[in-house]
């Protein structure tokens, strides 16, 4: 998977920081070949700053 997709990042704020807003982008990426209990799934969450 190439993380550089924009259609699989979304931004979320984390409030503001000493220096300003803090705001980061988001992805979750199944892993469906993982094992998990019932009603939960595998995921990888990824956090990065997104491009000013």
């Amino acid at each position: 998977m190439s993380t550089e997709n924009t259609n699989v990042w979304e931004v979320r704020s984390a409030g503001d920081g000493a220096h300003g807003r803090r705001e980061y982008a988001w992805a979750q990426v199944s892993l469906p070949e993982r094992e998990a209990s019932d009603g939960y799934f595998t995921a990888l969450l990824i956090r990065r700053r997104p491009n000013r």
